[in-house]
């Protein structure tokens, strides 16, 4: 199974989340990641995690281990993404993805908050990434 998927900016290039990936969005943003996804006290995901996380996504996700600066991150998502058209939700969708596929967040959970639209878990509370208001 892969751990990582794949997104088309400059050039095909792939996104993987590993601990050491969460542990770094942890410590750039000084919070949990599940208060980083949740969008914390805003209750929506920023453009500053979703560049965050898309830059140390695709650092983890590259063979060279090179990683690119998270102003060309943006840059890249801004010319080769919403530029042609794609919306921005799509970005995070795929972050998600790759995190599901890593195995740091579960596809039970999601599957879960599509079929049951209620709140209450017996597993506790679900992390879900909300797109920014723009």
């Amino acid at each position: 199974m892969a751990q990582y998927v794949d997104i088309s900016l400059d050039k095909a290039r792939r996104v993987r989340f590993t601990i050491n990936a969460v542990r770094e969005l942890e410590r750039h943003f000084d919070r949990s990641f599940g208060n980083i996804l949740s969008g914390g006290s805003s209750g929506s995901m920023g453009f500053e995690e979703i560049v965050q996380m898309l830059t140390i996504g695709l650092k983890y996700g590259e063979t060279e281990k090179r990683a690119l600066p998270d102003s060309k991150v943006g840059d890249l998502l801004q010319r080769k993404w919403l530029d042609n058209g794609k919306e921005l939700a799509e970005v995070v969708e795929l972050l998600m993805e790759a995190m599901q596929a890593a195995g740091i967040i579960s596809k039970k959970d999601e599957d879960e908050d599509e079929d049951d639209d209620s709140s209450s878990s017996s597993d506790g509370p679900r992390q879900k990434a909300v797109i920014p208001n723009v």
